[in-house]
């Protein structure tokens, strides 16, 4: 699949200057490796099955389908954490509500795309965004244009993070889920599943956040904290309201990379105040519409880091190309790391990447 997955993207700000190279993304699956990352063990006892999956060609929906096949159970006790490419090879866990019952034997688990690697019990179900960070192994392919700057920008990312965008992924070939979130906050589509529902809102959530995350790198505000921002603490992801008494304290965090500003998932109300509210209303008043109408979709507003911290940060040029590996907190997304490094000619798109939010 060509460049309409990625031009989505190209109305938004960078951080750093584009750097005058190309490449080719998931010419194959192999070129895009994810390890999801639990940041915690199972305990081994309790209800909850936990299986630890290695998936190819499929849609994480479609591995809870075969999941619950295989050991005879409903869909609505299948839970995972996050939602994983399907043009990719990624790992990933999901529990299964299995009270009474023996751990199944993994030899009589057969399928050519789907590896079961562990099964262990646990307490709890598996909850939305519970897995602490995602390892990802990327080959880029094809590259077409100057290396020389490569090593420089690895650096900078790894000691300042990039901006916390929702990838191309998020708003589907062409903006088909912009298009259709339009048209159901139109009244138009009444017939829809609760898939379908959440995928066209999550959409326009994302819109409107990468909206003010990109105005805020061209008006200036990126580095600098205004009055009235919610600042969430990079390390420990609590959230504070910044004022005038702990402004100059909040613009020194910032400076250090250990806190960043917040930017908007809108819906009904707002939570932030004085030149930060002035900030966001000035970007937001053209989409007010569709804020009105995720509001009353049930949304309430929420805020979402502008800074996206990349840790184990590694490259190597090989014959194919260039390897990165490195690791991302849950529900951020790597293009948004590729973006800064070089543009995407070609690639094979996919539905979803990590979790909905």
């Amino acid at each position: 699949m060509s460049t309409p997955y990625v031009e989505v993207m190209d109305q938004w700000s960078y951080l750093y200057s584009p750097l005058p190279l190309k490449a080719s993304l998931k010419t194959t699956p192999e070129d895009f490796l994810v390890t999801e990352l639990l940041g915690f063990e199972p305990s081994g006892e309790g209800e909850h099955l936990f299986l630890l999956v290695e998936k190819v060609g499929l849609t994480t929906d479609e591995v809870s389908r075969i999941l619950a096949k295989w050991l005879g159970v409903a869909m609505k006790v299948v839970s995972y954490s996050g939602l994983k490419d399907k043009q990719a090879r990624t790992q990933q866990w999901f529990s299964i509500h299995l009270p009474g019952k023996d751990l199944p034997e993994l030899q009589n688990f057969e399928n050519d795309a789907v590896r079961v690697l562990k099964v262990n019990r646990h307490t709890k179900k598996l909850q939305r965004g519970a897995h602490l960070a995602n390892g990802f192994s990327i080959q880029l392919r094809d590259l077409e244009g100057d290396t020389e700057g490569v090593a420089e920008r690895i650096e900078a990312i790894a000691r300042s993070g990039v901006p916390n965008y929702f990838g191309p992924q998020r708003f589907g070939h062409d903006g088909y889920n912009l298009h259709m979130a339009d048209r159901l906050f139109q009244g138009e589509l009444t017939r829809l599943s609760n898939y379908k529902r959440g995928l066209f809102i999550s959409a326009a959530r994302s819109y409107l956040f990468n909206n003010v995350v990109s105005q805020r790198i061209k008006q200036g505000f990126w580095e600098r904290v205004l009055n009235g921002d919610i600042v969430q603490n990079l390390e420990t992801g609590k959230e504070f309201l910044v004022s005038p008494d702990n402004l100059a304290d909040t613009q020194s965090d910032r400076e250090l990379n250990k806190v960043s500003a917040t930017a908007p998932m809108p819906g009904a109300g707002l939570r932030v105040r004085e030149e930060s509210a002035s900030f966001e209303e000035s970007v937001l008043s053209p989409s007010s519409e569709w804020i009105q109408s995720l509001g009353r979709e049930g949304l309430k507003h929420d805020r979402r880091a502008l800074v996206l911290p990349v840790s184990h940060f590694t490259y190597e040029f090989n014959e194919a190309g260039l390897r990165l590996n490195f690791t991302l907190p849950s529900g951020s997304y790597a293009t948004s790391v590729i973006r800064e490094i070089c543009s995407i000619h070609s690639w094979r798109g996919s539905d979803l990447s990590d979790n909905v939010v």
